[in-house]
Formats: structure tokens, C-alpha cells, sequence
């Protein structure tokens, strides 16, 4: 019975177009659980960013793609659109594979490139995206290797290419950050559309402390100032 659909949890930006952040497939209520409160901490990648999106005033929908497939069909289809890398750069999907095996263009990494992958996004000047070009993976596979999303149980080592100064584990040169800067960035977290990358170079920084000041782990009794 062809009672499969494939998904997407969607929010319209300020420019009035609709921007994915999650895709999946199912069938029934499926594409609703999401919002339910007992499946919170299944995905917290997507939970933080719609609570975020919430809390700054937009509409978080869901929304079927395709619908009256079999779910062979519906499995096809989730798996062509994640395996799309300007797709699956956007979204929040834990994992790109929909069957537990690795699509193949999907980066195959040995267990030695993760670890440099790790090393390099914690403690190197290089971006996430240059490293991702580096290794042949997305933006968002070097983001997960760094937060142990995948490869979770492996080390890191340096690679011997990278030559240059190794920064401390939040890829941080010392900044110093006065409670005005700390509060202007909490506000902007909260209240713009600017990426943290964006955020992290008004304010001289990077892109971790960025997100270290969202989750409150500096300076969490600075309270948000609009700059």
C-alpha cells in the first residue's frame, strides 16, 4: 500500500522563502512528531534550531514533498535529496544514510583521516569548509566529526601537512571578551539572521566561541544588549 511520504520541516526566512532544515520520510503522523514533547533528545541539532527559530518569532512547519509512495519509494527519494550536498549542507539530519549503509558519495574516511579531521577543526586556522574540501566531506560532516556526532571513539592526532600554529581547543588566540561584547553577541544570536561565522568575525573571534556563548558555557550571567 503506497501510504509513504517524503518530508521536509521548513521556516520562511525574511525574504519570504521557505529554507529546509530537516527531511525525512514516513508514514501516519510522522512528519508531526517531531513537534511532540516526548521525542525531544532524539536529534538535538534540529531541536535547537527550531526552539531558536521559535523564540525569534518564525513559523516552523512541516511539509510533504511526495506523497502515495511505498516505502521503498519514499526511502529512494529521502535518500537522492540528503545525498545532494547543497541540500544536506542546510539541513540538521544526524545521519545522511537512510539504510545504515553509506551512499556513495559520501566520503569514506579512515579511521587515521578522522582523527586529523578532529585535530584540525579543534586546534588549526583552517576553516570548516576548507578542511571539508581537504577530506572530501560537507561543511556539516567536519561540524559532526567536531562535536562527535560520528566518529565519536576516535582521538585526534595533528596532520604532518599542517604546519602552523596550533591554537587551543576552541581554536581561540586568547580573546578577551568584555561583558558588553558578550551581550551583543547573545543578542544577536537571539534576535538576527546573522550565521555565527558571520557574528564571529564582527567580534574578532571564531566560530566556536560563538556557539560556546549560545550554550552559555561563557559568561553566563551576561544578559543580552543590543548593540
Amino acid at each position: 500500500m503506497n501510504s509513504y511520504y517524503v518530508y521536509g520541516i521548513f521556516y520562511e526566512d525574511d525574504t519570504k522563502e521557505n529554507v529546509c532544515f530537516y527531511i525525512g520520510s514516513g508514514k501516519g503522523d510522522r512528519l508531526k512528531k517531531h513537534f511532540y514533547e516526548s521525542q525531544k533528545g532524539q536529534n538535538p541539532h534540529k531541536e535547537r534550531k527550531t526552539d531558536k527559530l521559535i523564540r525569534q518569532g518564525y513559523e516552523v512547519k512541516s511539509v510533504k514533498l511526495a506523497d502515495n509512495l511505498s516505502r521503498e519509494a519514499a526511502r529512494k527519494l529521502e535518500q537522492r535529496l540528503l545525498n545532494k550536498d547543497k541540500i544536506w549542507d542546510n539541513l540538521t539530519n544526524i545521519r545522511r544514510d537512510v539504510d545504515g549503509s553509506r551512499p556513495e558519495c559520501y566520503s569514506k574516511l579512515t579511521k587515521k583521516e578522522a582523527k586529523e579531521v578532529k585535530w584540525l577543526a579543534d586546534h588549526s586556522k583552517l576553516t570548516q569548509k576548507r578542511i571539508a574540501e581537504k577530506y572530501g566531506l560537507t561543511k556539516q560532516g567536519v561540524s559532526k566529526i567536531k562535536h562527535a556526532d560520528s566518529w565519536r571513539d576516535v582521538g585526534k592526532t595533528r596532520p604532518a601537512f599542517y604546519e602552523d600554529e596550533k591554537l587551543d581547543k576552541s581554536g581561540n588566540r586568547n580573546k578577551k571578551y568584555t561583558d558588553e561584547e558578550v551581550g551583543e553577541i547573545k543578542w544577536l544570536l537571539n534576535n538576527s539572521d546573522l550565521k555565527y561565522s558571520e557574528i564571529a568575525d564582527r567580534y574578532g573571534t571564531y566560530k566556536g566561541h560563538v556557539g560556546k556563548i549560545n550554550n552559555e558555557h561563557i559568561r553566563e550571567k551576561v544578559e543580552p544588549q543590543k548593540p
